[in-house]
């Protein structure tokens, strides 16, 4: 079993989905950062905080996330895509990335994010 209390950034810009995947995660023990809603709030809080896995959304309004895909990537924080948009979006470097497409179901969500923090300690 994990730490009681792993660090999930939550990137999403949908304020219903970002509470319906931060009260998924928190009843599952992790603590949510966030949720935060574009790149620039994501930014800052890898700057500023350890994060153990992450979660974004590919299209953030007028944005894409893959500034901070790129940055997760570089710190070697484990992250999953969450998005309506086909992995056909997500750009050559992040392909092997987990994707898990909207519609999710709430068991697709706490699997992905388990592999993603077993995947992190191995």
């Amino acid at each position: 079993m994990f730490a009681s209390m792993s660090r999930i950034l939550v990137l999403e810009d949908d304020a219903l989905i970002a509470i319906d995947v931060e009260m998924l995660l928190e009843s599952a023990g992790h603590a949510v950062v966030g949720p935060v809603s574009c790149q620039a709030a994501a930014l800052v809080v890898i700057d500023e905080q350890a994060l153990d896995a992450a979660l974004i959304d590919i299209n953030l309004g007028s944005e894409k996330a893959f500034d901070v895909a790129d940055r997760l990537a570089k710190e070697g924080v484990p992250f999953a895509f969450l998005s309506g948009h086909s992995r056909a979006s997500v750009p050559s470097d992040h392909a092997d990335r987990p994707f898990i497409a909207k519609p999710y179901t709430h068991r697709q969500v706490i699997e992905q994010v388990s592999k993603l923090l077993k995947d992190a300690t191995s």
